[in-house]
């Protein structure tokens, strides 16, 4: 299942520079669409009239820290798709912003209303290449139910032009099989497209299970320390987690995203995930472990690995690296291989006097003590 998380002040980029208040015409300025539109909802208005009137407006953080955004963070709004819609057709980046922020937290007539499923869509084909609102509007369409609008949300995104953060969410979040067309469009890109490309890959897990163990294996000592990263996390199921952000905003998703994982009923082929733990038993060696995937993969595997000598090896692992003074995430290890198996619980007890573990130790006897 998939957990939405938002930073909910995402913003639009405008030139550079934070609108200042009162700027927003459109309630009380005379415009009859968007902000204006009679149609408008008043309960609606209501709440929206002391934002514009008294909050300023900053490029990347919107109405952030502003006192009369509460009343909006508190509201629950019931059946205004329309008039969201209204605010985010709108010229004025504040209007916009208030638009995709209502919609993202009260709407839903809107996934099967074909006619605001189009207006919402035209409106993500006409943000701008650096908007900070179209990553939280891709995913906002993903819930549109109508397949031929899916299909020309589809074309968009492929479309050499379109903006890389609608290109990224669609592949890495809506699940439909024609969206691994995008995910092979980002897998020869650059490095963050690759990194959306490890993934994504994890979604499309069942139907491409070669093909992605094969790019995750490809990618396990990637120069980018993100790609590799979420490679070693995907391909070993220690982190199947998905992330994807606006690049120029604060808004982003994170949930499940599919593939190997923590219950270990889904597996890449014995010799990749050997392979893998080749790789990282070099780099306990070399003291180059530095990112916690490395010990949530050896994690899994101890707890879940497909064979015998794949939890023996995680696990020789995990005990290398508690060994290793000076280690970045040696702590992190020997919480993590009691948690594994409990009869570590011994090993852990002889690092209590370890001026860099004796704390760690401390809070794992104490965990233990209350169960």
């Amino acid at each position: 299942m998939h957990i939405m998380i938002r930073l909910g002040l995402a913003a639009l980029v405008l030139s550079g520079v934070a609108c200042k208040k009162g700027e927003a015409a459109g309630l009380d300025g005379g415009a009859k669409t968007g902000l204006g539109d009679p149609s408008n909802n008043p309960e609606v208005v209501a709440v929206v009239k002391p934002i514009l009137a008294t909050c300023g407006f900053d490029a990347k953080k919107a109405f952030d820290g502003c006192e009369q955004m509460k009343p909006w963070q508190e509201k629950r709004f019931e059946k205004v798709d329309a008039t969201f819609l209204n605010f985010i057709e709108d010229s004025d980046v504040k209007a916009r912003w208030l638009g995709v922020s209502g919609l993202s937290r009260w709407g839903y007539a809107y996934r099967t209303d074909k006619t605001q499923s189009a207006r919402l869509l035209a409106a993500l084909e006409k943000e701008p290449a650096d908007s900070i609102l179209d990553a939280e509007m891709t995913y906002l369409m993903i819930n549109v139910s109508d397949t031929d609008l899916m299909k020309n949300l589809m074309a968009y995104a492929m479309k050499p032009t379109t903006a890389f953060d609608v290109r990224a969410v669609l592949a890495s979040w809506w699940s439909d099989e024609q969206s691994f067309a995008l995910v092979k469009s980002l897998t020869t890109g650059d490095k963050k497209a690759q990194k959306e490309a490890v993934q994504c890959y994890a979604l499309h897990f069942d139907k491409h299970r070669d093909e992605a163990c094969k790019y995750w294996t490809d990618h396990l000592e990637d120069d980018d320390k993100d790609v590799r990263a979420a490679a070693v996390g995907h391909l070993t199921g220690g982190w199947g987690g998905n992330t994807t952000g606006d690049s120029q905003g604060n808004w982003y998703v994170s949930g499940g995203g599919g593939g190997p994982n923590g219950s270990g009923d889904k597996f890449c082929d014995d010799a990749q995930v050997e392979h893998a733990l080749t790789l990282i038993a070099a780099r306990v060696k070399a003291n180059t472990i530095d990112e916690s995937n490395y010990i949530y993969s050896l994690k899994a595997l101890v707890k879940h690995g497909h064979t015998p000598a794949i939890k023996k090896k995680a696990e020789s692992e995990l005990v290398a690296l508690v060994a290793t003074k000076g280690a970045r995430q040696r702590s992190f290890a020997l919480s993590s291989l009691v948690d594994a198996d409990d009869k570590q619980l011994a090993l852990a007890k002889t690092y209590e006097k370890d001026d860099e573990l004796k704390y760690t130790v401390k809070s794992i006897l104490e965990q233990k003590a209350k169960k």
